[in-house]
């Protein structure tokens, strides 16, 4: 095995590793937001005061939550060499890659529908996302780093499972 492959393998891991943070980040960002709006609003408009609770806030944004710490753990187990990191690197951006396309697909009819405005560069965004994403689920899906994580059938199944949970779970609910 060429000695490139263990360093794209840390690279995939610093990735993951590194979007968990960002996750944990706006997660935190957008419920100080939403604190902050919460009470001006009620101090504006003389509504009674609302006792916000930050972590209420801070864990109804469940699925963000679920995503930053898969991707957090799938990070650190990657760099540490462990086939659970691969796994649930896997199933991360496989399923970061199904809602990107999603998003990208469905948003190319709202903007030929629409004038170009907020939406286009959404759709811009996750089409790039998507690009990014597919690319590091191919660098996992090659057989050098396949062998270096000691990937088997069972490995795939797993990963195909927990995607299974985590994707379609939301929905069904």
């Amino acid at each position: 095995m060429k000695p490139i492959w263990p360093k794209i393998n840390k690279a995939i891991g610093i990735v993951n590793l590194t979007i968990g943070i960002v996750l944990f980040y706006v997660i935190f960002d957008l419920t100080q937001k939403q604190i902050a709006f919460i009470q001006n609003l009620t101090g504006q408009n003389g509504f009674p005061k609302v006792d916000i609770s930050f972590f209420e806030l801070f864990l109804s944004k469940r699925i963000l939550l679920l995503f930053g710490i898969l991707s957090t753990t799938s990070g650190i187990l990657i760099l540490l060499r462990k086939k659970l990191g691969w796994v649930l690197g896997y199933s991360f951006l496989l399923i970061i890659t199904l809602t990107l396309t999603q998003i990208t697909v469905f948003g190319i009819s709202d903007v030929t529908i629409t004038v170009i405005g907020p939406e286009y560069w959404i759709q811009i965004y996750s089409g790039f996302g998507l690009l990014v994403s597919l690319g590091f689920l191919i660098l996992l899906s090659t057989k050098p780093i396949r062998i270096l994580n000691r990937i088997n059938r069972y490995s795939w199944l797993l990963s195909f499972g927990i995607v299974l949970i985590l994707y379609l779970t939301p929905r069904i609910l």
